[in-house]
């Protein structure tokens, strides 16, 4: 089967649901979801402030089942009190509206929001913040112009609208008439939810393959083949509008985790070496406070020596470690372990490179800086749990990291 650019294949591994991106006939990104597993990912609750903590500008709010999500004030200036209230500060006792921002990971609490999210198909509904926005995937001037004082003429006092980059190139009127959708949608969940008992569910999300599949698949050309007959029918009625793009393999013999080898490369991510074409290899290790990742000469046979091999294998890494991020999904402070080179010119266009490939991720990345001792120091947002947490994969040789280490390996 061709892989090539935007292409999303949904499949099943053991007992989870494998969402694979192809981006250029490569695996860009790939997640795991554990059948029969919903997960509270952007559901909607009543939610009851049990403690606040005023010197991390925190509260903890319960929203059911005993558990308690982390929520940031100052990030949250207008919560829809579900309670009455003299004014508007927010105090233990206090029911409000709050969404599943991120799930919990490890050991701290599940994150929820006063800022509602409610996606369409042209744009996204944001409750709590008046402002409008564009994506940034459109360049055009004018057209971004216009679609942001659609997004400004359909904002309301207490929500905004973000437009999407599907809106590009779609008339006023398609565009205007979904906003007044998303604006009823959004008031009649506020209404409901002020009848509603503490700990209740106002709006259950759908299972988190199904509706990633609206970020992931959002431009006009990536198309999602699944070989599972349920998830078809369920993307089908969740997106109507996606049919065209949406295929139903049926080949039983040979399934898409075969057909894809899928199976192999989520081995190769869950262990701690890659190895580059070169010769040269990565070792990935994530400790409890940052990933680190040392770049090696490893099996490296050129004819090139010194400086120059140096440079050849890390310009390759430069290239290999943010694939490896994205499809790891490892986050927080990330240090790089570069071979170390003497030559300014070439540490220049080392940076230039990586920053150039960190750029195409979806998750916000950062460069911070390059130290003296050539490490690259990296930020990358955290969004959802690593690849080996997602799997459920643990090994006490690796520190509870996940990765499965070879006797060679731990020599």
């Amino acid at each position: 089967m061709n892989t090539e650019s935007g292409k999303i294949y949904v499949t099943t591994y053991k007992n989870y649901i494998l969402t694979a991106v192809y981006e250029e006939g490569c695996l860009a990104e790939i997640y795991a979801d554990k059948q029969g597993d919903a997960g509270i990912l952007h559901r909607i609750y009543v939610g009851k402030v049990k403690h606040i903590v005023k010197n991390i500008d925190a509260a903890f709010v319960e929203i059911g089942g005993g558990i308690e999500g982390y929520y940031k004030i100052s990030d949250n200036p207008a919560p829809v009190f579900l309670n009455h209230k003299k004014n508007g500060r927010l105090a233990c006792g206090d029911e409000i509206l709050v969404q599943v921002e991120k799930e919990a990971v490890k050991t701290k609490n599940p994150v929820v929001t006063s800022c509602i999210v409610l996606p369409g198909r042209y744009a996204v509904l944001r409750g709590g913040k008046a402002d409008a926005g564009v994506s940034t995937k459109i360049h055009d001037t004018d057209e971004k112009q216009r679609l942001r004082l659609l997004a400004e003429r359909g904002g309301g006092e207490n929500f905004g609208f973000i437009m999407r980059t599907e809106a590009a190139g779609v008339s006023d009127e398609e565009i205007c008439s979904e906003l007044s959708e998303l604006k009823a949608r959004y008031e009649c969940l506020v209404q409901k939810s002020r009848y509603m008992t503490c700990f209740s569910e106002v709006y259950h999300s759908p299972e988190e393959y199904i509706a990633r599949i609206e970020t992931l698949a959002g431009g006009k050309d990536t198309a999602v083949t699944t070989d599972i007959r349920e998830a078809y029918e369920k993307i089908k009625d969740h997106y109507p509008w996606f049919q065209e793009r949406l295929h139903l393999y049926e080949d039983i013999q040979y399934p898409l985790i075969k057909l894809l080898s899928l199976e192999t490369q989520i081995e190769r991510l869950l262990s701690p070496r890659v190895w580059l074409r070169s010769g040269g290899s990565l070792v990935i290790e994530q400790t409890e406070a940052f990933v680190v990742i040392d770049v090696n000469t490893g099996r490296y046979m050129g004819k090139k020596t010194g400086e120059e091999s140096y440079f050849k294998i890390n310009m390759e890494a430069a290239k290999e470690i943010p694939r490896q991020l994205r499809l790891r999904n490892l986050s927080g402070i990330i240090l790089i372990d570069f071979i170390n080179m003497k030559d300014a010119k070439k540490r220049r266009e080392l940076i230039d490179a990586l920053k150039e490939v960190l750029a195409k991720d979806r998750v916000k990345t950062v460069f911070v800086d390059m130290t003296a001792l050539n490490i690259a120091e990296l930020t990358r947002k955290k969004e959802r749990r690593p690849l080996h947490e997602q799997l459920g994969r643990r090994c006490p040789v690796c520190r509870g990291t996940g990765f499965v280490f070879s006797s060679e390996e731990r020599q």
